[in-house]
């Protein structure tokens, strides 16, 4: 009986022991788990920082660089990225604006003249007749890039999918010929603005340049 009850005594310590080793190696472990937690909020912190602090000077590229960083974390918050989205499109809109003087004016003028003469044909277009021209600029191959096309007062919203992207890289002059037309048409510095549907967020901005009388393509990150 009392070798049982040795034997018992150095099971029950060894049980022990190995309990308190367990215990030992799993405290390092969860340490490291929630530094490692901590290092993340830092990290979603200091991007929400960033697009917060780009939005308030005026540094679209950056608010949407850092904007897309957070959203690719597993658990970014979409009331945030849908507001940062709506406040990047703003900005979107105004973003090439111009300054009232005569001189911004008669510069302005001057690139609308030989943009209604270079699009003369499209220029009479009816507005039905405008959007299928839009949709064939988008096309390649006769696969259509623009997923969805709208056409307002003095501006153009287009939007692609992710995979149609390259193409429109491959062959940006057929933006700044979209927004050439739609000057040409609204007798205005027309905006062409392109955006993604897998993000929400503008890839290209397209706008008149009065000094060389032609559309610019401006490619932000994506």
């Amino acid at each position: 009986m009392m070798r049982r009850a040795g034997r018992r005594s150095v099971l029950l310590a060894a049980i022990a022991a190995f309990a308190s080793g367990c215990a030992q190696l799993g405290a390092p472990l969860r340490n490291r788990e929630a530094e490692s937690t901590q290092a993340h909020r830092r990290m979603m912190l200091r991007l929400a920082d960033k697009v917060e602090a780009s939005l308030v000077t005026g540094d679209l590229a950056s608010a949407q660089h850092a904007a897309l960083d957070y959203r690719a974390e597993r658990d970014a918050d979409p009331t945030l990225l849908a507001e940062w989205r709506r406040r990047i499109w703003t900005m979107s809109e105004s973003w090439g604006g111009r300054d009232g003087s005569r001189q911004t004016k008669r510069e302005i003028e001057g690139a609308v003249a030989a943009r209604r003469r270079r699009y003369a044909h499209e220029r009479k277009m009816s507005p039905e007749a405008f959007v299928q021209w839009l949709a064939k600029q988008g096309a390649t191959q006769g696969e259509p890039l623009f997923s969805k096309i709208d056409v307002r007062d003095g501006s153009v919203q287009l939007w692609v999918t992710k995979e149609h992207i390259p193409a429109l890289d491959f062959n940006m002059k057929k933006l700044a010929e979209i927004n050439d037309a739609l000057v040409a048409r609204c007798g205005c510095d027309g905006r062409t603005n392109v955006g993604t549907s897998d993000t929400g967020f503008p890839v290209y901005l397209v706008r008149l340049e009065p000094e060389t009388r032609q559309s610019q393509v401006i490619v932000l990150p994506r």
